[in-house]
């Protein structure tokens, strides 16, 4: 997603994959002995997948994974939990990084202590991953685990930068990324957002 006007006018409205399938397109049947489309997926829940394969496979990409494998408290394959903490000017930021994190924690807890044996068999927690957009909130969210958290030790806290070639059985995203007065973020290059 691409706000900034000046970077559209110069045609990065357009994702790469888009322009090159438009190119492809352009080329006509001719194109269809260069390319191959994936098909099927062998990584990711069917629940999650379904949006890119809609976007852009017109909905032909299937997802592999067996559908049991979803934990069965969760009412999808995604959860969304927030806060507005960064809306009031009651709080410093430190209270709102701190705040996100512990609202992290929580979940990934409560996902822990309901841990489904019958389904998936022994718990593994290595399988477990918190994903932060800032190496500051990544020493947050593990130093409260060090401290209050200490049953969740062996999960994974990565920033997001350093997810690339990762699997988990669970992943859980903390947001919280402070932008600019003008609404951009900090370090763009390094942004989730």
């Amino acid at each position: 997603l691409v706000l900034g006007d000046k970077a559209q006018e110069h045609g990065l409205k357009c994702s790469l994959l888009q322009r090159l399938h438009q190119q492809y397109e352009a080329i006509g049947r001719r194109a269809e002995s260069h390319y191959a489309v994936l098909l099927h997926n062998y990584r990711c829940h069917s629940g999650i997948l379904r949006l890119s394969s809609s976007l852009f496979y017109n909905s032909t990409l299937q997802s592999m994974v067996p559908d049991d494998i979803t934990h069965p408290d969760a009412p999808c394959s995604l959860l969304f939990v927030s806060s507005s903490l960064d809306a009031s000017t009651d709080y410093t930021p430190r209270d709102v990084d701190t705040a996100e994190a512990i609202l992290v924690l929580d979940q990934v807890k409560r996902f822990v202590d309901t841990w489904p044996y019958r389904e998936w068999n022994q718990r593994n927690l290595e399988t477990i991953c918190v994903m932060t957009t800032s190496s500051n909130q990544k020493t947050l969210i593990r130093n409260l685990i060090n401290t209050k958290y200490r049953s969740l030790k062996q999960i994974s806290v990565l920033v997001a930068y350093d997810m690339q070639g990762t699997e988990y059985r669970a992943l859980f995203l903390s947001t919280l990324e402070y932008t600019l007065s003008d609404g951009r973020v900090s370090n763009p290059t390094k942004s989730i957002c």
